[in-house]
């Protein structure tokens, strides 16, 4: 695989480009585009999620490896600016679609009023981002299914 490309950094570009990119688009931005009530989309994303990552083998998982996207984020973002702005953009579409959802679930009278739609979406994926780093030094998936409800719960909260 590895002589298809230029150099190391341009085969770890496509791996951003080609499987993450596409990973957080179908597990986040397809999903909300166009829904007007986000509250029970993002909850219904975070419990297939939950479920998906349930019922995978523990040392090729998930809850064993991380999360992809923050493997990648926290250890070459730090060492590479190609790396560092192709993750910024996909954490930039991912927090957009969560915020964008969440304004459109504000106009159809779904989501509270006073909730920020940034703030909400930058936190939540910060959220997601935290349960992945800390599940993956602890290997429990106890830890990482209580997390997961606990964020189930709090979007519950942003609903009108």
């Amino acid at each position: 695989l590895f002589h298809h490309f230029s150099g190391k950094d341009e085969l770890g570009y496509a791996v951003v480009e080609e499987f993450l990119v596409p990973a957080v688009n179908h597990w986040w931005i397809q999903p909300l585009a166009e829904t007007e009530d986000p509250v029970p989309a993002i909850q219904g994303i975070l419990r297939r999620f939950r479920n998906h990552v349930e019922h995978e083998t523990p040392e090729s998982g998930f809850v064993f490896n991380g999360c992809p996207v923050c493997n990648y984020a926290t250890e070459m973002s730090p060492l590479d600016e190609g790396f560092r702005g192709r993750l910024e953009a996909l954490y930039d579409e991912w927090r957009d679609a969560i915020a964008g959802a969440l304004r459109r679930g504000q106009k159809s009278g779904t989501v509270r009023r006073g909730v920020k739609p940034d703030e909400e979406a930058a936190f939540l994926v910060a959220c997601l981002a935290g349960t992945a780093s800390t599940g993956k030094v602890s290997r429990k998936l106890a830890h990482f299914q209580s997390c997961y409800r606990l964020a189930d719960r709090y979007v519950g909260a942003l609903k009108a």
